[in-house]
């Protein structure tokens, strides 16, 4: 039973929708939500015993935006940097009560960048812009950060709380070195005459902050880039080399979390669709040398014909998932470009496209632009069928993603074949034939 409660107060947060939710919300907190509630005069059992798990629900609760209008900048949870998840930067331009969604350009429907450069500190800016929009702009709602689906669970929260037990144990008793020396270094940290960026990053990293892991992989991709300046003459920009840390993090935790089905369809080939329907492979390549993306996809006819290709740019550098879901949503306003009717939208990326096979939406920032294109797709195809397929399945998609890096912004080719995946069409379809 006292797993029962801790989850009940999670989803009273992730889930407010739900008929437990808004019964407990109209008794006890009317107004705002389950982590500003009161316990209130003669509670039931049931109540204080959800009530007394907010302290650890708060732990890992933050903000999810959508429209930015019911999210403060200075005070609200909102930025996917643990254990924190609050802005650091200093009070700058705008006033202390403004709200997430004077930093969102309505009419783009994409984060005012010049705005955002300017109020806060270049790491944070980096990590606010990296935070993907759903074009629908909706409401803000909460998520459970240490959740890939953003849903509390009781498991993630024990190991949550244990961590955090460990921490203080830690310092009170002084059983690690680490912990014994760290108000000292922190001090040393702020005594030092450094710009503010440097001091603030260091003390992210000592105060336990920031992801061990993820430093531990900026001081390896410092030394690598050391040796390419040494060995080949090469430099890179050090915001390229901190993207390079991030992107290179998650693409080795990406592959040691692979499940069995994905390694079982890796060997897959492209295959055409049925007669009078279009298929549409889509992929995503990231450019952490120049801080972007690159989307690719193809549309080919039940010959395997090319009746339409394009590759496109997105000047900012977003995590695989959100690259894929992002160039799902661009290939989805495309095909609606071309007036077609019946189409299969075909990725190699498991999660992103089991997600939009399923319609079973994570509650992350992902899931917003995975509704992006359901809501898309549904109002604008006859019939659509969204499907994984495995890398081999998915290369001419991944050319034209690749190539994206020498494009302006968009490039289209009409009832053409492009020159740089012209091999790959043919190999597709010689397999086919075969």
């Amino acid at each position: 039973m006292g797993h029962y409660w801790p989850n009940k107060g999670g989803r009273l947060l992730t889930n407010p929708r739900s008929l437990a939710s808004r019964v407990l919300k109209a008794k006890y907190f009317p107004e705002g939500d389950f982590l500003q509630a009161r316990l209130g005069r003669h509670p039931s059992f049931t109540w204080r015993s959800i009530w007394e798990s907010r302290n650890l629900v708060n732990m890992g609760a933050r903000w999810r935006i959508g429209n930015g209008c019911s999210v403060y900048i200075w005070e609200d949870r909102w930025l996917p940097t643990p254990t924190t998840f609050r802005v650091i930067s200093p009070l700058k331009e705008l006033n202390e009560k403004a709200l997430v969604s004077e930093l969102i350009d309505s009419t783009l429907k994409d984060w005012n960048k010049e705005l955002v450069e300017r109020v806060f500190l270049p790491h944070e800016a980096t990590v606010i812009c990296q935070i993907p929009l759903s074009k629908r702009l909706p409401p803000d709602s909460w998520m459970w950060h240490y959740n890939p689906k953003g849903l509390f669970t009781v498991r993630s929260a024990y190991h949550l709380a244990m961590e955090q037990r460990r921490r203080e144990l830690s310092n009170r008793r002084g059983e690690s070195s680490t912990a014994q020396g760290g108000d000292l270094m922190l001090k040393l940290v702020w005594q030092q005459n450094l710009p503010s960026k440097i001091k603030h990053f260091m003390w992210k990293a000592c105060s336990g902050e920031g992801s061990m892991a993820m430093v531990m992989t900026i001081m390896w991709t410092i030394w690598h880039h050391r040796n390419l300046v040494i060995f080949e003459g090469v430099r890179k920009e050090p915001q390229s080399m901190v993207h390079m840390a991030q992107r290179y993090l998650e693409e080795y935790i990406a592959a040691q979390s692979r499940t069995r089905t994905e390694s079982r369809v890796v060997g897959a080939r492209w295959v055409p669709p049925m007669t009078g329907r279009f298929k549409i492979n889509i992929d995503a390549a990231l450019f952490a040398e120049i801080s972007s993306v690159g989307f690719g996809v193809v549309v080919r006819n039940h010959e395997g014909q090319v009746i339409a290709a394009a590759s496109k740019k997105q000047d900012c550098l977003f995590t695989p998932c959100q690259a894929e879901a992002l160039a799902i949503c661009f290939a989805v306003e495309f095909a609606e470009d071309l007036g077609l009717r019946d189409v299969d939208l075909e990725g190699d990326n498991l999660e992103v496209m089991t997600a939009l096979a399923s319609g079973i939406v994570p509650h992350t920032a992902i899931g917003l632009l995975i509704e992006d294109a359901l809501v898309e797709a549904r109002s604008c195809f006859v019939s659509c069928q969204f499907m994984h397929v495995g890398r081999k399945g998915n290369e001419v998609a991944h050319g034209l993603a690749k190539y994206a890096k020498f494009v302006d912004d968009v490039f289209v080719w009409m009832e053409e074949t492009p020159s740089c995946v012209r091999d790959q069409v043919e190999f597709d379809l010689t397999h086919f034939l075969s």
